[in-house]
């Protein structure tokens, strides 16, 4: 699967990208915010964004949204936390609450997968 990571954290942005290669997913994009995603948006379309969202980012509904549309046949596994589950559930694949393992990702990325009927690269 093509997978785009964005998290804030270099230690957990690496945990993320170790787990998936070895999973044999490709990386085609790391950002580093919500902002810089929104941004690459049209360029590299992963199958699938996995998106840690930001503590503290009042917008994030407006961005997810934002990204949503330039990458329409992306599915979106965003990390949140409990408590501020965004209202609009039909804008992603899966919600998967924080502190949450780079094996619980896999899980949910291979789920999806066979869901949707994703085929890995």
């Amino acid at each position: 699967m093509r997978v785009r990571l964005v998290e804030t954290s270099p230690f957990l942005r690496f945990l993320f990208r170790e787990a998936l290669r070895r999973a044999h997913h490709e990386i085609v994009a790391e950002c580093t915010s919500l902002e810089e995603a929104v941004k690459l948006a049209g360029r590299l379309a992963p199958e699938v964004v996995v998106l840690d969202l930001e503590d503290g980012l009042t917008d994030w509904e407006a961005r997810i949204q934002e990204l949503v549309l330039h990458l329409p046949k992306s599915h979106l596994i965003v990390l949140g936390p409990s408590s501020g589950r965004p209202r609009n559930e039909s804008w992603f694949a899966a919600y998967l609450e924080k502190p949450c393992s780079p094996q619980t990702v896999l899980t949910t990325i291979q789920s999806l997968s066979m869901s949707k009927g994703l085929l890995p690269v």
